[in-house]
């Protein structure tokens, strides 16, 4: 791989630069969106969508997995026009027909729906039409290369070893450059789907780090299997997982340790290119605490149960962190769960206290930090 490691300071400072244009972009449409969740814990979801139809109009619909928080509100607030018109978004912008499905099996009796189901196929067609492909195969590339050297999948035929920090310093600086060059990976460019990663052990025997891995196919497009949580599936000789193109490379970096990929993904926050919980959990798994549920490894010491992560000692410091990108403090989280469990008889130790998640997509969609 021929690439510079030293960063192009340029085209940051240019960066940078530009991103004063839209500096308050994700705040605004945050307090948007914790207004519209507050009226939720106040059982006001009429207020409710007001605020979310109100982030959604103004801001161009920038992250899917809000207006799916967006469709439960209008369901149970029994707006069936609301809900009809959220719903054939969510389905033009890639929902999975299983996340249909729930959805679907949700839905007050008299409620007059459209033939979502059977009109799938079309929805998904066009959906699938739309996205850049070109742009998507530029950030497919750092999860191929990401894939293998972080789980030591080499082909042995090219017998090479590789040094860890330096191949991930390459990889930074190849994802700057495409920025600088083609734009961030947004929902509205790439989709919202998963790329299927496929790697086949050849000793079925041996041990997950085993380095007698080879991949036969790393990586193919798939229909939108999954939208917002990720999947993965461990068998005796096949491991499958799906991922969001790009997000695989994101999620095993060290982004503190890299100042200038930092600086772009913080920028990519602030103008709504990047999903600041996704940020945020990615900065976690290098051990700056958010307090966020379910994907840190800093949060396994909490046995993923906010309630106890409400009286750790540096809760003021993790809700000031959260601020700064616009996330819900600690304590709203758990008032906010405990609205929605209301609305989807949900059960606390179901969702926090296990390391099991429950089902509910609306907890999915309010909760959860990490996308495929």
């Amino acid at each position: 791989m021929s690439f510079s490691i030293k960063a192009n300071i340029l085209t940051l400072l240019i960066l940078l630069t530009m991103s004063q244009v839209n500096a308050h972009q994700n705040e605004r449409y945050c307090k948007l969106l914790r207004k519209a969740e507050k009226c939720i814990i106040e059982a006001k979801l009429d207020s409710s969508l007001c605020y979310y139809t109100e982030a959604f109009e103004t801001y161009n619909y920038p992250f899917v997995r809000d207006v799916v928080s967006a469709v439960f509100v209008a369901m149970y607030n029994h707006d069936e026009n609301q809900f009809n018109f959220l719903l054939k978004y969510l389905l033009r912008k890639g929902m999975s027909r299983s996340e249909l499905s729930q959805i679907l099996s949700k839905v007050p009796d008299n409620f007059e729906l459209d033939s979502y189901e059977n009109d799938f196929d079309k929805y998904n067609g066009s959906y699938l039409k739309a996205i850049d492909y070109d742009l998507s195969n530029h950030y497919l590339l750092l999860d191929k290369y990401s894939l293998a050297y972080h789980k030591g999948i080499i082909n042995r035929e090219d017998n090479m070893s590789f040094d860890y920090k330096y191949t991930y310093e390459v990889l930074s600086a190849m994802y700057v450059d495409n920025i600088s060059k083609y734009g961030f990976p947004t929902e509205q460019r790439i989709g919202v789907g998963a790329t299927s990663f496929i790697v086949k052990r050849n000793n079925v025997r041996e041990g997950y780090e085993s380095k007698d891995f080879c991949y036969d196919s790393i990586m193919f497009k798939v229909p939108d299997k999954y939208i917002f949580n990720s999947s993965y599936t461990k068998r005796t000789s096949l491991i499958r997982a799906y991922y969001r193109t790009g997000n695989y490379f994101l999620w095993h970096m060290d982004i503190k340790g890299n100042q200038n990929l930092d600086s772009v993904l913080f920028l990519g926050v602030r103008n709504l290119s990047v999903y600041p919980h996704f940020y945020a959990s990615c900065l976690e798994r290098g051990g700056v605490d958010y307090g966020l549920s379910w994907e840190s490894a800093v949060n396994q010491k909490y046995g993923f149960d906010i309630k106890k992560i409400i009286k750790k000692e540096n809760t003021e410091l993790i809700n000031e962190r959260r601020a700064k990108l616009g996330l819900r403090s600690i304590e709203m989280d758990l008032q906010l769960f405990n609205a929605i469990a209301k609305l989807e008889k949900l059960r606390y130790k179901d969702y926090f206290a296990r390391r099991v998640r429950g089902k509910s997509l609306f907890f999915y969609s309010l909760f959860v930090s990490m996308i495929p």
